[in-house]
């Protein structure tokens, strides 16, 4: 009789034991599968977040990088003869909110952008656009524009908005957006008459 209960238990005993090795029960599985289905959601949610905002800020650093490529080049000399370079300057036109301009303003006096200077185009990414221009925190308008100009000998900026040169100690920022984000994602680039380029931090 000891035997026989000895023998039964051992049998209960492996059978416990191969239950608990057979794996997970449907009802387990369908749970793991979920808990993994939120988590992954949940990163390539914050991935796609991430990458559109170093996106949206290399944009604006480029923007930061050209005007500061337009202003070493206006105070450089060119040449082995000591030449001066013409004022260099960036147009900006809330016409055009995926382009600016790099010129060269080759009028005396210093007026700006002006229709057949030499240029060069930069785009934009065409998932951004620049959606604001401000002159001293005011908006230019839809058809606004301006040209931020710089001149040998100093690093000091100079504006000209819709062609017209705007008061001392004022700043420009470039606002540039992330096309149909709601919220607006957006990030700004300062620019002071005292030669002073910076992105912010929105």
């Amino acid at each position: 009789m000891s035997w026989n209960f000895l023998a039964s238990y051992k049998k209960s005993a492996r059978g416990a034991k191969n239950r608990s090795l057979a794996g997970f029960g449907l009802v387990e599985l369908l749970v793991s599968i979920s808990i993994i289905t939120i988590v992954m959601t949940i990163i390539f949610t914050r991935q796609g977040a991430f990458n559109t905002a170093i996106l949206l800020r290399s944009q604006a650093y480029d923007i930061a990088l050209t005007l500061r490529e337009a202003q070493l080049s206006a105070i450089s000399a060119e040449g082995e003869a000591g030449e001066f370079r013409n004022p260099t300057g960036v147009f900006f036109e809330r016409s055009n909110p995926g382009v600016y301009k790099v010129f060269n303003d080759n009028d005396n006096p210093t007026d700006g952008f002006q229709s057949g200077e030499p240029e060069t185009l930069y785009r934009l990414d065409p998932r951004f656009e620049i959606s604001d221009i401000l002159v001293d925190g005011a908006s230019v308008g839809v058809g606004g524009s301006v040209s931020v100009v710089y001149e040998r000998p100093n690093f000091d900026a100079v504006f000209f908005e819709d062609g017209s040169p705007t008061p001392s100690g004022q700043k420009v920022e470039i606002v540039v957006s992330l096309k149909g984000a709601s919220p607006a994602q957006t990030k700004t680039v300062e620019v002071t008459d005292t030669g002073q380029i910076a992105v912010l931090n929105n």
